[in-house]
């Protein structure tokens, strides 16, 4: 069962439709199918999406595409996922090729910079449309790009142990290797040839995942948040929100 915790609808077009969404910690979603094609930024937290017997997890920082009855499955991880998602409406020709496409994903990094505009265009009072549809334009065509499908590699065992453990933060890197009795360097390039994120960015992303879990689900003051989840203070939690997602914890708590 799946607990959509909070959803907040931040602009809505002809074409298209953008929503920010929270789901709990260890959720999951039954197989399903969309009427619609849609895109989303995994932007804290940790979401596994399967589909056809292949599984990609999308961390903080990953964007997937799904095109229209598209069947497939979700998982959310120990922190839950706070998303921004689009839907695309049938508003064209345009659109329609799109939303025939097939499965993508991939790390958000290319176009780190047009969702973090994306999400301050989306949270501000006045809302600019056509800067929006703009940005988006950028990111879906980054999105679709011929490099954009999902990895068939699957990750040996110990080095999904050690995600595990990096996503959890409960070890440093050197325990982490010594556990899994490889070298620290050989931990290191394994992770980024599977994983698309090198094991410190990832270890970041996921105590940003624990900070907006701690503000959306657990209701944790801001000070405190900022505390249980790793960091030296508030303002050094706000710098890191704000420069990861281009959303302040502030925001994030008005928001849901």
């Amino acid at each position: 069962m799946t607990e959509k915790l909070g959803v907040k609808i931040a602009h809505e077009s002809d074409r298209a439709e953008w929503r920010f969404a929270y789901y709990g910690p260890g959720e999951r979603m039954a197989p399903h199918r969309h009427d619609l094609a849609h895109f989303s930024l995994v932007m804290a937290g940790v979401q596994r999406e399967a589909s056809r017997g292949e599984s990609v997890d999308t961390g903080g920082q990953w964007m997937a595409f799904k095109p229209r009855n598209f069947r497939h499955e979700n998982e959310f991880g120990p922190d839950g996922a706070l998303l921004l998602s689009i839907t695309l409406r049938r508003a064209g020709e345009d659109d329609e090729e799109i939303a025939a496409d097939a499965w993508r994903v991939r790390p958000a990094q290319a176009v780190r910079r047009e969702w973090s505009a994306l999400v301050r265009a989306l949270t501000m009072a006045a809302i600019d449309g056509e800067r929006i549809e703009d940005l988006t334009d950028d990111i879906l065509a980054a999105l679709l790009s011929d490099d954009a499908r999902p990895s068939r590699r699957t990750p040996p065992y110990w080095l999904k142990r050690a995600r595990e453990a990096v996503i959890e933060g409960r070890l440093s890197s050197a325990a982490i290797a010594r556990d899994a009795k490889v070298h620290r360097v050989h931990l290191s390039r394994a992770y980024k040839a599977h994983f698309g994120v090198t094991l410190s960015e990832d270890r970041r992303r996921a105590r940003l995942g624990r900070a907006a879990r701690e503000i959306i689900y657990d209701r944790s003051s801001l000070g405190a948040a900022s505390i249980s989840s790793g960091y030296a203070d508030q303002a050094h939690l706000t710098r890191d929100m704000r420069a990861a997602t281009g959303m302040t914890p502030k925001t994030l708590s008005r928001l849901f």
